[in-house]
């Protein structure tokens, strides 16, 4: 792949699509960490 097809790659992702991909990993994470939470005090 050259330079110039690597830019053209990257210039399709769209800052909304960035946005909603990073809020994905953040609410992921939030849901592995009350589950963590709500099984620490379950025990």
């Amino acid at each position: 792949m050259t330079e110039q097809q690597k830019m053209k790659f990257s210039d399709e992702i769209s800052t909304k699509r960035m946005v909603f991909y990073s809020l994905g990993g953040i609410s992921t994470g939030l849901l592995f960490a009350m589950w963590g939470q709500i099984q620490y005090f379950a025990e």
